[in-house]
Formats: C-alpha cells, structure tokens, sequence
C-alpha cells in the first residue's frame, strides 16, 4: 500500500513538528508542481504514474515565512546558486540566492535540505533533481525563481572554514525501517558567537516518523527563550574561531521503536588546519572521547566514529579547545585547577588559612600547634 502526505495547511509549526494531511488511498490526487509530498509505502521500490504539463520554462514558487515543504518545479535540473528570490509582487527586489541567504543578514537560509535515499537521510544539495521534494526555511513570505540553466559540474561551493559534519543511527536496526541524521557544527573568523540567521540554521520538522529515526540537533534554549529564535533546534551552528574553547551541546532521541542498541556517532572534519593544534573532544556521560586522536586522513578529511549508549544519546557536548573543569566532571576551584571535591582545592580557593602541614583552618589559631611555631600542650 502507497500513503501519500502534505503539510496540512491549516496546520501551524510547534515542537518542531508540523501537522499532516494524508490522502486516501483511492481519491485521485492533482499535483501543485511546487508543492513537496511524503511518500511512504511496503517494499524496496514503486513505479508511480504522474500525468501532466512538463515545465521547462522560469517557474515561480511560493514561500511563507517559516519552513517550507517544495517540489522542484521543472522538469529540468537546477543548481541552488542559480535560484533567485524576491519580495512577493516586486521585481525590483530580485537578488541572487548568494545575496538572499547571506551568513547573518540573509533572508533565507543557505542549506536546502533533500533526502539522500542511499544514506537515509536528509543532507544539504547543492542541486535541485526534478520530481524531488526539499526543505526551505524563509524569514519572510518570498518568491523562490526557478529557471533552467546550462549545468556547470566543476562548480564548487566548498568553503575553507572549519567544519564537523556529525552522523547518528542506531546500530543493529532494521535497515528497511532505519532514517538516520546529520548535524553541522563550525568556526569561522566572520561568524558570530550569537544567533545570526543563515550563519546559524534551523534544524528541518519531523512530519514523518519512521520506524527507527536517531533524531539529532543542536540544542540553543537560551536564543529560543530570549526570542531571538523561533525554535530551539538547529541543524547548524557556526561560531567565531577566536577563543581558546568552543563548545556545542548536542541533544538526540529515538523516534518510534528503539532496537536498544547502542548509537552509532560518525564524523567528517573539513579544514582541521584552521584551528591550529587544538583538541576536539566529545564528552557523553562522564566519558571524554578525543575525537582528533581518534580520527583518520581521509584526502582533506578527517573521519572516524563512536558507539555510545542509548542513554547519553540525549545530552553530548562537542569541545574544540581546552576543557574545562566541568567538561571533565571535575570541581572549577576557581585558580585554574580542577579537583575531585571542593575540599580538594587549595585553602585559598575554599576561603581557609593555609596551615601549611597540608589542612586549611578558618583562622591560624584554629592550625596545629606546630604550625602556629607553639609547643603543644598535653591538655590541648
């Protein structure tokens, strides 16, 4: 059996997530070109029959302010540098898709985001395929322009920032039941420490959830809560490079049946030589894995991954730099050391005399005898 799904439109977007319209399975269906679909159904593959008008020609496709669910509207392919964009009903505010989704003053965000069905995933495309459906994020109502192109295959919209492109499965599901995920953390010498539209993208909805799904984001209450960002989850985070550490806190949970088997956490660095000698480390429960150490040259990548349990799969933090007290589950005593307790700092650190024999007193009176340089008396 075939299931087809649409955003419902009278639907509105909370908690990541959008409400669905399914269609039954005998109505006939009339196709808007621009609109994207969901398609679920038993088996490996189906061969659909669609009739209609092929478009080749400049189409235009309407954005609300918020997510997006599309089709690619032509028949032809179309290279995401080539899209234009502009305010509904005025021509003269056309601009490229370069301009439109500039780091930090963009009006759209940059990574369009289409199914990799090798991989099961969803991932950034730096090219639109007929009869494929993508996810848009606009700030505001826009007018996407689609217009077909002569190709250019030597294109490269690589950059030389630092990157770490992060994966997430679980282990020992069912291939045919398994959607994995992907994250995206960075530094940049023009990035932003604060929230910066476009720098910093918001994680894509779940409207469907499969039988296995290792949902992971990049958790940011603090901008969500000050209403400098409508949702806390994010697919992207870039920071400035400046600082001696950098730090991202990763959430992650299993939608619908877990297997209960451990996580499966894969990586790619890109451009590791902007950050010099400094550490990468991934800290999960009281675990502190370096990921540098533990990662293999791959051309200009870096690469390599972990299995983790289940349970710290809701709470992981990435660190590029020095660790502090904390990330190493150790007590900040305040002068650049870390201890096992408080009591383990200096006196100095804890606000006490130092005795100098190795204790800490509130006062020299309340130290030893010996240290005080006085004879101890047999009554004290």
């Amino acid at each position: 059996p075939l299931s087809l799904y649409e955003i419902d439109p009278d639907s509105s977007f909370s908690n990541n997530n959008y409400d669905l319209f399914s269609y039954p399975e005998t109505q006939d269906v009339e196709f808007q070109a621009s609109n994207g679909f969901f398609l679920a159904f038993d088996g490996d593959s189906m061969n659909l029959s669609v009739e209609g008008e092929a478009l080749r020609d400049e189409q235009i496709v309407e954005l609300t302010a918020g997510w997006n669910l599309i089709g690619h509207p032509s028949v032809a392919k179309v290279d995401v540098n080539q899209l234009e964009v502009r305010y509904p009903d005025d021509p003269s505010s056309t601009m490229s898709w370069e301009v439109a989704s500039n780091a930090g003053s963009g009006i759209v965000q940059p990574s369009i985001q289409g199914f990799n069905h090798a991989e099961t995933r969803h991932e950034p495309v730096n090219r639109l395929e007929p009869f494929q459906g993508y996810w848009i994020h606009a700030s505001t109502p826009l007018e996407l322009i689609v217009t077909p192109h002569i190709l250019d295959d030597n294109a490269s919209g690589d950059d030389q920032d630092f990157l770490i492109s992060l994966f997430s499965e679980q282990s020992e599901a069912d291939p045919a039941l398994l959607m994995k995920d992907m994250i995206e953390i960075g530094l940049s010498s023009d990035a932003s420490n604060d929230m910066g539209y476009g720098e910093d993208e918001y994680d894509f909805p779940i409207i469907a959830t499969p039988a296995n799904y290792a949902n992971m984001w990049i958790d940011q209450p603090d901008w969500y809560e000050s209403g400098v960002a409508e949702q806390r989850e994010f697919y992207k985070d870039v920071k400035n490079i400046v600082g001696d550490r950098k730090s991202w806190t990763i959430k992650g949970d299993i939608s619908g049946t877990s297997s209960g088997a451990p996580i499966h956490l894969s990586w790619e660095i890109k451009n590791i030589e902007q950050i010099g000698e400094k550490q990468i480390n991934l800290i999960y429960g009281q675990e502190v894995y370096d990921i540098r150490e533990n990662s293999l040259e791959s051309g200009s990548v870096y690469a390599g991954s972990i299995l983790i349990d289940e349970l710290y799969f809701g709470n992981i933090q990435i660190v590029v730099g020095i660790l502090s007290c904390e990330d190493e589950g150790l007590v900040d005593c305040g002068d650049d050391v870390c201890a096992e307790t408080f009591e383990d700092c200096s006196c100095e650190s804890q606000g006490l005399y130092d005795c100098l024999d190795g204790s800490c007193a509130e006062t020299l009176e309340d130290c030893s005898c010996e240290s005080q340089g006085l004879v101890e008396c047999e009554d004290g």
